[in-house]
């Protein structure tokens, strides 16, 4: 892995406010640079293009999700709460790293027309990890499917949460709590 400088932390940091505001493809390399005051040369300098820096991104948030990966054992009550526990970690995930669950929800939507011409997912082994745990729970689920159904749901409501608020008249902040307390009426098994 590459060493972290402070002005490549800084470039990921605005590179994923760009890219949760605007997706890939309307996020500009010279933006980036721009907001930084970086010449795209030096931006080049650490990542060889949008790209790479796309996928240094998405690195980013598989090693967050990496902690999720982990705390899922430690927190699993047994095979039948999985599908629980998984919701619960997301969820307080989710708020701990709003621009993340906005870039995965763009990835989801903007990604099908690129999907045969990628070489590398990065969220894939925490997937598939997830799938194996959550399969063992209940075989009559489709842990991937009920991957997607969590992952989805929790994404959609932190995604659509100023939208959902400002239609309700409810403040965020009551929403999500009310969002917390209602997951184990919705996953528990």
């Amino acid at each position: 892995m590459p060493r972290v400088t402070d002005t490549r932390r800084r470039l990921l940091e605005v590179a994923e406010a760009h890219f949760a505001d605007k997706g890939f493809e309307a996020t500009s390399l010279r933006d980036i640079g721009g907001e930084l005051s970086i010449a795209n040369s030096s931006l080049l300098h650490h990542f060889a293009s949008k790209r790479k820096l796309y996928g240094a991104v998405l690195a980013r948030i598989a090693d967050s999700l990496e902690d999720l990966d982990d705390r899922f054992d430690a927190d699993c009550r047994g095979d039948d709460a999985a599908l629980l526990v998984l919701a619960e970690l997301f969820f307080a995930w989710a708020k701990d790293h709003p621009r993340y669950v906005r870039i995965i929800a763009r990835e989801l939507l903007d990604n099908a027309e690129h999907v045969e011409s990628v070489r590398h997912w990065h969220l894939e082994p925490i997937v598939q990890r997830l799938a194996e745990r959550i399969g063992r729970g209940n075989p009559k689920r489709d842990p991937v499917v009920a991957i997607m159904h969590v992952v989805g749901a929790i994404s959609y409501v932190f995604v659509g949460l100023p939208t959902i608020g400002a239609m309700t008249g409810c403040k965020p902040h009551a929403l999500l709590h009310e969002l917390a307390r209602e997951l184990p009426r919705y996953y528990a098994t």
